[in-house]
């Protein structure tokens, strides 16, 4: 089972490996994901960042806040 990203709002989660970002604040569960003073978490090889609500998932990155929640989520699925 290959991880489930999730984009509502500000809110971004990885359910596979349980990291989870919600208005800023950090919540780690699992010793895959790394917080760093960037408000940045790697998880396997994917990069979160809050802040400019951008992420990276394989070697694509995807901005919420500059493009439809719709495709956002298309691409999330072709990277999975």
């Amino acid at each position: 089972m290959g991880d489930q990203f999730s984009v509502v709002g500000d809110q971004f989660s990885v359910a596979g490996d349980r990291c989870f970002v919600a208005n800023d604040q950090f919540s780690v569960a699992s010793d895959r994901c790394f917080v760093a003073d960037d408000r940045c978490f790697v998880a396997d090889d994917r990069c979160f960042v809050a802040d400019d609500r951008c992420f990276v998932a394989s070697d694509q990155c995807f901005v919420a806040g500059d493009r439809p929640l719709k495709k956002t989520n298309r691409a999330i699925e072709k990277a999975n």
